[in-house]
Formats: structure tokens, sequence, C-alpha cells
């Protein structure tokens, strides 16, 4: 999805409502789905809703088995992998000490991205016509040195392409939720924050130039995650 896609669905609003309304949780548990939210918006399927969408592209089976995940095994030695272990604290350190004033603590590419996606995130239109989430702007972009979200945006969204692949049972995969959001909760104060810290780690992993028109697609996707009209989910559960 390109900024036109996603401008049209700021203004047009979500474009599978029926399938949301079929498949609308509990008030109770629908917080929990804040977590994982971003990348399961960003493989097409409403972010919403615990279920995906059926007969897509992104079946939730072909995009774990990209990761390597076949199975209740493997999703669980993962998601206990991206808590104990995961990038978060190589990463925050590169990017401790690139602040400090090491340049080479990251690579020329790592900086060549976060460079770019820091002027792309400054004032981008689609974040402040987002009403609903602290404006963005490359200062308050720059002041999220972390990357924590890297890894429990993964663990939260392996759980719930995992359920839906038929890996884990449903119970599980709110368990699996219902950890990662406590964990956000305990880190991040807004949702703002949240995904630039996720960003964050995109950049330093995916720094290849080719990766530079999907980094933008996925932030546009997160600032959309905050708009009443389409995903809501981050919009109607503010963090803090």
């Amino acid at each position: 999805m390109g900024l036109l896609d996603s401008l049209l669905d700021m203004f047009g609003g979500d474009r599978n409502k029926k399938f949301i309304e079929a498949h609308r949780v509990s008030p109770k548990k629908e917080p929990l789905l804040t977590v994982g939210a971003l990348l399961t918006y960003a493989n097409e399927h409403p972010a919403q809703v615990l279920a995906t969408l059926p007969d897509t592209v992104q079946n939730p089976r072909d995009i774990l088995s990209t990761m390597q995940i076949h199975g209740a095994e493997n999703l669980r030695e993962s998601v206990a992998w991206l808590f104990n272990e995961g990038n978060r604290f190589e990463m925050d350190e590169m990017f401790k000490t690139y602040k400090g004033g090491n340049a080479d603590a990251i690579s020329g590419v790592q900086k060549k991205m976060y460079e770019n996606m820091l002027e792309y995130m400054d004032g981008n239109p689609l974040y402040e016509a987002n009403r609903n989430i602290k404006k963005m702007t490359r200062a308050f972009a720059e002041s999220v040195n972390g990357c924590v979200a890297w890894d429990v945006e993964r663990a939260a969204f392996w759980a719930r392409m995992a359920v839906n692949a038929g890996f884990i049972p449903e119970d599980e995969a709110w368990e699996i939720l219902r950890a990662c959001h406590k964990y956000v909760k305990g880190h991040f104060s807004t949702w703002a924050e949240y995904l630039v810290s996720f960003m964050n780690g995109r950049i330093l992993v995916m720094c290849n130039p080719d990766h530079e028109e999907s980094m933008r697609d996925v932030f546009n996707k997160g600032c959309l995650l905050g708009s009443p009209k389409w995903g809501a989910i981050w919009a109607m559960h503010p963090l803090g």
C-alpha cells in the first residue's frame, strides 16, 4: 500500500467493515489487539479483530513460513526468544552509542535509512491528520532511542498469525497478546513512541535501499492505526 492508498483509507475508512463487525471480540479482549496491530495491517489484514481475511495473498501460514515458523513448537520457541533475547538489547546499545557521538556504531546504509526515515516522519501528512496521537516531528522521532517495539510487535503478530494458521489454540494466542500488551504498557506512554521504536528496529535490520518504500508504507499504516475512520484500535485504546 502506497501513500495514495493510505490517504484513501484515512478519508474513506476501512474497506473491510463487514468482516470486522462479524469478528468483533469482547470489549475486555479488544485492547489486547493493539499489539501486533501494526504488522497485521502491514500484511493487509484488519487490526481490530483476531481473525485474518480469508483467501488473501498474505496467508498466515505463508507469512510465518518466511520466519521459519511451521508449527506450535516453532512459534513458542520464537516468541520466547523475542521476550528473553530478541534484537533489542544489541540494537539499543548501537543507537545509544551512535547518538553518543560514535558515528561508526551503525553502518553507512543504516545511517542513510535512519536519516531518510527521520526526514519522512517529520510532519508526515498522515500523522498530522491523526488527532489522536501526538504530532510527529523529527525531534520527537529522534528522542526515541530504543527498539523495544521491534521485538514485542513481532511476538504479538506471530501469535496472531499462528492462531489463524491453526498452529495454536485461541486461548494461547490471547495469553501471548496479554503478555505483550503488559510489556508495552510498561515501556511506552504513547503509541507514537511505540511506532517510532518499531521503525528504529526495522531501519537497522532492513536497511537495504530496496526496503525504503516498504519502510514508508509501514510507517503510514502505523499512523492510520490511530485514526477513528480506520484502525481505531490505537485511538480507542491509548497507552498511559
